[in-house]
């Protein structure tokens, strides 16, 4: 993990400490102990450890390459070694002063670094001759330098997968902030995970419906399988997806080949499972599942920590969004039927194409239904009504309540033909429901020289000539080809 501008920064102000608390520590110490046989000598090593401690944190490390702080323990020995071969008194100092290079690598390098650099300073012991000290002194204090050292850099490698784990946390959140759909959502969090995680495979599987038991997978990463051709069960409690969705529980699984809980997915290649819950308000709202290609014997709790604060800022993220699609659904819809409003049909009356039908219907003697068995039976014919013709249209067409007691559909490419067969369908479910009233219709095909406001013009002329005509008729707009303006 190589050091940024700053943790190099960082670096050079601790060689810059240890420098000049090194220098000034062997030079105090060789004086208190009345060790200056060679005060030139001494002082000459100490001056140059100072030196170095006073210049170092100012040196322009930002232009020079990461490795360039590796001069900095190698200098370090190179002044143990110059000070042995300089000042004989300073030869008592040597291992005293031998764990601070290695303290530096410890802090600032990878693991593993100190061990490397061993070599280095029984090379700067043996130059620095017999004023290297005691060889009783070197050798037991190299091994617990070097230790030191590692121990150092494990730690420091730890605070920095910390602080990474806490920055990736952060951007996480950040982009799951920035989703607008359940999709976009789902393909972010799989990204998101499979970095988090170091896993080879991703899922995301969501409840179908609110408190739906059936979760399908609406977003994957590196799995050979359809979006949404995944579905489970969460009833089932012998597979992972159940138990983390009504536990709550993350649930890891060493080898789903042994294991029924990894049911659903293709497994070839996959050695090791886990599931995290996706939390919401109103209970979970599904899992993600992470794979590994390579068999993990745990699933240690610094990695559960960050799967569950993925999946509770994931959690948030999809009710987020899911309660945005509601508001926007609800804005779009009319309340008692669930049909398109006629705000949403007007938008979609602007899109109609020549050889689109449209068709106004209308419920008969409405208000006497209302008079006579109350406006619950009223609003009970309109929601039949609603239900029907959703059942006879075609994905992409639009049904709405235009207002009222009236009701529009919008057949994409129906023309004539097609829209009486469907209004024709639409009035025998209607009539074997053995509703409270009879309904009318008209209908009208836009033509290639006419604008959409024009055909729903003709088609409520169409619809008004049904009403006087005597009611549960069906009437083509005027213009329109067919044998009768009058269908049934």
């Amino acid at each position: 993990m190589a050091p940024d501008l700053d943790s190099r920064r960082r670096a050079a102000r601790i060689a810059g400490a240890l420098f000049l608390a090194g220098g000034l520590a062997a030079y105090v110490t060789l004086t208190a102990l009345g060790r200056h046989t060679d005060p030139v000598g001494t002082a000459t090593a100490c001056g140059l450890a100072v030196l170095l401690g006073v210049t170092v944190p100012f040196l322009p490390w930002g232009r020079w390459p990461t490795w360039a702080l590796l001069t900095l323990p190698l200098s370090a020995f190179g002044l143990l070694a110059l000070g042995g071969r300089v000042s004989d008194d300073f030869g008592a100092a040597f291992a005293a002063l031998l764990s601070l290079p290695f303290v530096f690598v410890g802090v600032t390098q990878r693991p593993g670094l100190s061990v490397l650099l061993s070599p280095v300073a029984v090379g700067a012991y043996l130059a620095a001759g017999t004023g290297g000290g005691s060889g009783a002194a070197f050798v037991v204090a190299l091994p617990i330098s070097v230790a030191i050292g590692e121990v150092l850099a494990q730690a420091s490698l730890a605070e920095r997968r910390a602080q990474r784990g806490v920055e990736q946390l952060l951007e996480a959140s950040q982009a799951l902030g920035r989703v607008s759909d359940e999709d976009e959502a789902a393909a972010v969090l799989t990204q998101l995970a499979a970095g988090l995680l170091a896993a080879d495979r991703v899922a995301v599987m969501l409840a179908e419906a609110s408190a739906s038991p059936v979760h399908t997978n609406v977003g994957h990463r590196r799995i050979p399988i359809p979006l949404r051709s995944v579905r489970v069960d969460t009833r089932d409690q012998d597979t992972g997806t159940g138990v983390a969705v009504t536990t709550g529980r993350t649930v890891f699984v060493v080898d789903p080949s042994s294991s029924p809980l990894g049911v659903g997915f293709p497994l070839d290649g996959v050695r090791s499972i886990v599931f995290v819950p996706l939390p919401g308000e109103g209970g979970h709202l599904g899992v993600v599942v992470a794979m590994w290609s390579r068999r993990r014997r745990s699933f240690p709790p610094a990695s559960r920590k960050v799967a569950e604060l993925l999946a509770a800022e994931a959690g948030r993220a999809f009710e987020r969004v899911r309660a945005t699609a509601r508001l926007a659904q609800e804005a779009e819809t009319d309340a008692l039927t669930n049909l398109a409003n006629r705000r949403s049909y007007a938008r979609a009356l602007e899109r109609v194409r020549p050889g689109d039908a449209v068709v106004l219907l209308d419920l008969d003697h409405f208000k006497r239904v209302n008079d006579d068995h109350g406006h619950a039976a009223g609003d009970q014919a309109l929601r039949l009504l609603a239900r029907q013709m959703r059942a006879v249209v075609r994905q992409g067409d639009c049904v709405a309540r235009y207002g009222g007691d009236e009701l529009a559909m919008i057949l994409g490419g129906a023309g004539v033909d097609g829209a009486v067969r469907a209004v024709e369908r639409l009035r025998e479910s209607w009539r074997a429901s053995a509703p409270a009233t009879t309904f009318s219709a008209g209908i009208a095909v836009r033509r290639a020289d006419e604008p959409p406001a024009a055909t729903l013009g003709r088609a409520d002329a169409a619809l008004y000539r049904a009403k006087g005509g005597g009611r549960d008729r069906v009437e083509l707009a005027s213009g329109d080809p067919s044998r009768s303006s009058r269908v049934s």
